[in-house]
């Protein structure tokens, strides 16, 4: 969203590494995972152009299964998820390998654009967050009362939180 700076790495520079930009990255602290991407309009907008966006919206896929990626993989380097999570064991071994840590994993992905057409209709966003098991999705980009009043709270087992500045009256929003 922050279109002022040139490069996440540029920025990464300038603030000596104090910083994690998350543009297309995942991370995680104990035992809650972060990535975000700016992720885009989706096909079936009433905004999307097929000749324009398609491959703009291919490549937010990529950088958000990437981030979704980092953050199972610093999950599993902190011990909070099983190396199987993501291969392909069963909601069972993942309850498993929660209860044997300390906290079970919450995982949270940080878009622009909401992960789904302005019909909330599925997605390849919304395919991911099911396939991630992404359990708080954040983003803004929407502006209008319209759009304010058509968000669900959920899609599948996701919570959905718009904090637009002015829908959320510039205050803050507490996640968990």
């Amino acid at each position: 969203h922050d279109y002022w700076w040139s490069s996440a790495k540029k920025m990464d520079t300038a603030m000596q590494h104090e910083l994690t930009f998350l543009q297309g990255h995942g991370t995680a602290i104990d035992h809650i995972a972060f990535g975000g991407t700016r992720g885009y309009l989706c096909p079936n907008d009433t905004s999307f152009d097929e000749a324009d966006d398609t491959s703009i919206y291919a490549r937010e896929l990529l950088r958000t299964e990437a981030a979704l990626q980092e953050m199972e993989q610093a999950l599993r380097k902190n011990g909070t998820v099983s190396p199987t999570a993501e291969t392909g064991a069963t909601q069972a071994d993942n309850n498993v390998a929660a209860s044997s840590s300390a906290h079970a994993p919450i995982r949270i992905l940080l878009l622009h654009y909401p992960p789904f057409n302005d019909k909330n209709e599925p997605s390849g966003f919304t395919n991911l967050l099911e396939k991630y098991k992404v359990d708080h999705c954040i983003f803004g980009h929407l502006h209008d009362k319209n759009s304010f009043d058509r968000i669900p709270e959920t899609f599948g087992n996701t919570k959905l939180h718009l904090v637009s500045a002015d829908y959320m009256d510039f205050k803050l929003k507490q996640i968990l």
